[in-house]
Order: structure tokens, then sequence, then C-alpha cells
């Protein structure tokens, strides 16, 4: 019987597992690029992470609860406005992914130790603050919805309604566990 070697058993696993991982940077880049403008998107690639990446998705958020907002009221955007051919689905998506973006940004600086003390703490206020400012705006988006009878941007709304919520509880929870004592980062 005909023995290979053992690294030769391998070599279809890590080629799935390269084939995975591009896949997803792909995916990512993808997804930055449809919910970014050009500009954000530049900025988006200067930004070093950890607590400067925060600030920059809750800019983002702030950007477009205002402009959504606005178009949720009747008024449109004027010549030049970056977010001017952002329908207001394409804008509240913005904002999931933004607070998405930023919850998994916290996560990952806390799983690398990268974002310590005051970082960490003011960077799960920042997130709290932000779901909390998008609550009215997707409750907003709800009425809107039902007025227009416009189904997808009521599940959209609603979706964004719970994601807020989860991000909420996984802030209080992160609090509760690092905020005063952070007994582990002081390892």
């Amino acid at each position: 019987m005909k023995r290979s070697a053992p690294h030769a058993r391998h070599r279809p696993a890590a080629f799935l597992t390269l084939a995975f991982l591009l896949g997803i940077l792909t995916a990512t880049r993808t997804l930055a690029q449809d919910w970014l403008t050009p500009l954000e998107l530049e900025q988006f690639r200067e930004t070093e992470g950890g607590d400067k990446r925060i600030a920059f998705y809750l800019k983002v958020i702030k950007l477009r609860i205002e402009s959504a907002s606005q178009r949720l009221a009747g008024k449109s955007s004027k010549p030049g406005d970056p977010l001017e051919f952002f329908s207001i689905n394409d804008m509240a998506n913005s904002c999931f992914q933004a607070l998405r973006a930023s919850m998994v940004e916290i996560q990952d600086q806390i799983s690398y130790r990268h974002l310590r003390g005051p970082e960490l703490v003011g960077g799960l206020k920042a997130l709290k603050a932000a779901a909390k400012s998008l609550q009215p705006f997707f409750q907003n988006m709800q009425k809107v919805a039902i007025e227009k009878k416009d189904e997808t941007l009521y599940k959209m709304a609603k979706d964004g309604l719970e994601y807020c919520d989860s991000a909420l509880r996984g802030v209080e929870t992160a609090l509760k566990k690092y905020g005063a004592n952070e007994p582990y980062l002081n390892r």
C-alpha cells in the first residue's frame, strides 16, 4: 500500500481555509463599498482600528440618521450631497451595517486586548449612544412604512430595532464585565 506524505493530506484543508478567508475579505470589501460613499471608503481605509474606527462608524450613523430623517419628512437632498443617490433603505442599511461593524470592532478589540480601560469603556458607551440614537430613527421609519404600506421598509425598520436592542444588551453585558473593575484587562 502506498502511503502519502503527512503534509499532502492537509493540502485540501489548507486550500479550503485560504479560499474561505479570501471570500470573507472580498465580501467585506464589497459590503463596505455598498454602504459607504467613496470619500468615506477612503477615510475608512486610512482609519486605524480601535476607538478611531468606532468613532468613524458613529459619524457614518449620525450622517445617515440626519439625511434619512429629512427624507422621511419629505425633504429632498441638496445637489452635491454625498448621500444624494442613496435611498432611505440604503441609508437605513448603512446605519445597520455601521452599528454591526462597531460591534464587531469592539469585540475584536476585546478579544485581542488592544482596547483597554477607559478606551474600551468609552467605545462601549459610544456604541450604546449610537444604538439609542438609532431607535427613534427606526421607530419613525416604521411609522412611515405603515403609512406608505411599504413592507420592505417596515421589515428593515423592525430588523434595525431588533439589532439596536441586541447591541444595547451586549453593551450592558460588556460594561458590567469590563466597566468598573476590568480585572481581565489588568492581568
